[in-house]
């Protein structure tokens, strides 16, 4: 279980790079695909994404307890 943790810890620190302006390599990279839209929308999926990771994340830290 502390395993999926780290996993999942590491994969919600690679999410909150791609929303600072400096790094946002992952959403640069998902634009060029062309299969997630605008360059907006690329990053508002992702936001989406890292909100909810860090919500389950929570949710999965106190079931532990």
């Amino acid at each position: 279980m502390y395993l999926l943790h780290s996993l999942f810890t590491v994969f919600l620190i690679l999410l909150l790079m791609t929303q600072t302006p400096k790094s946002n390599w992952l959403t640069k990279k998902l634009y060029d695909t062309g299969y997630f839209g605008t360059y907006q929308e690329v990053k508002r999926r992702l936001f989406t994404v890292t909100i909810s990771s860090v919500f389950i994340y929570f949710v999965s830290i106190y079931r532990l307890r």
